[in-house]
């Protein structure tokens, strides 16, 4: 069994986020209503980004301890992995935007940092979304 695993980012919705939630760039949504519905954004420091990778990190080392055969990262569908990867949703100028080179440097940091501290069979597995990346 593979469960999925991701951090909403923007797609948090206000009525459960507690507080501001990091996300690559501050991008307003579409829509006043979209803007409401959805928690408020700060863009992620590099704190934040060494965070998102140790959660992730850690969350693929407990289920591997319970069990499972190995993690799927959910990068796609609007969730941060997804967002850092989509230029719509990064904006950013540092080492994780502009190119896809930089825009990947997260998911690719998480799932090396999953291989290092997993066993060689536990399967590392990304769900992407061909759609975010369409013009």
């Amino acid at each position: 069994m593979i469960p999925q695993i991701s951090y909403a980012g923007r797609q948090a919705l206000a009525s459960v986020a507690r507080k501001t939630v990091i996300a690559p760039s501050v991008v307003p949504y579409a829509t006043e209503e979209q803007n409401a519905i959805f928690a408020k954004t700060r863009e992620a420091t590099q704190t934040d980004i060494d965070f998102l990778i140790n959660g992730f990190v850690h969350a693929a080392e407990y289920l591997e301890a319970a069990g499972f055969d190995g993690v799927e990262l959910h990068g796609a569908h609007g969730y941060v992995l997804g967002q850092f990867l989509a230029p719509r949703t990064n904006k950013r100028t540092d080492a994780y935007g502009g190119s896809l080179t930089n825009r990947m440097r997260l998911l690719v940091q998480v799932a090396k940092g999953i291989r290092a501290r997993t066993s060689p069979s536990f399967i590392v597995g990304v769900k992407l979304n061909s759609v975010e990346f369409q013009d």
